[in-house]
């Protein structure tokens, strides 16, 4: 799920919502709880799923994992002594036309409350 715009344009709003009013729900967590509800509902017609996730951020554009771990708690994960991030994210492209991001950080999920 992609969103762009200036600053201030109500990205943050449309894709999260407001998390302190149910009806307020934005793109993401409506988008995310279908994704489950469905899975699970063919869960028990025997279908099995993997489901992973990832989330970064593109500003001035730099590329961000806002899921990497680091010691100093930055997006941009550890940094070599010149103060550059040691991980340099790249938009690549498979020979399927897929899109990608090198080095994601990509984790493993089963459930909406766990991807919140």
């Amino acid at each position: 799920i992609f969103a762009y715009g200036q600053t201030g344009s109500g990205k943050t709003y449309t894709m999260l919502g407001n998390p302190d009013f149910l009806e307020h729900k934005g793109l993401i967590p409506r988008s995310l709880e279908q994704i489950f509800k469905t899975s699970q509902t063919l869960s028990s017609q025997g279908w099995s799923f993997r489901m992973q996730a990832s989330m970064l951020e593109i500003y001035n554009e730099t590329i961000r994992d806002l899921l990497v771990t680091s010691k100093f708690g930055s997006a941009d994960g550890p940094r070599s002594d010149n103060g550059t991030p040691v991980k340099q994210y790249t938009i690549k492209h498979d020979q399927n036309g897929n899109s990608f991001v090198s080095d994601l950080t990509i984790v493993d999920v089963t459930s909406w409350s766990e991807v919140s």
